[in-house]
């Protein structure tokens, strides 16, 4: 989706640093509320998808850095891929 979205956005006058930041913040603030309410309700697994969920937020941070570094899209949909797959 991050992928897709920057490359909505190549050409255009959009700042694709932005664009990784806010999805980058929307997601930080989405596991924020999802581990509170797993350990509010007392989830069974809750240190394991804890643990998912700061693997998935430091693969963002790495496609933030990469961005910042080059900023080439291509090279953004490996990493993409990889956080996506570790939040399953």
């Amino acid at each position: 989706m991050l992928v897709r979205l920057i490359q909505t956005a190549k050409g255009r006058k959009m700042d694709k640093s932005s664009l990784i930041k806010a999805e980058k913040n929307h997601t930080e603030a989405h596991f924020s509320r999802e581990n509170n309410m797993m350990q509010e309700y007392g989830f069974p697994p809750y240190a394991v998808h804890a643990q998912e969920h700061s693997s998935a937020l430091e693969g963002l941070k790495e496609i933030q850095r990469q961005w910042n570094d080059d900023q080439n899209v291509e090279q953004l949909a490996p990493v993409v891929s990889d956080a996506r797959e570790q939040h399953g």
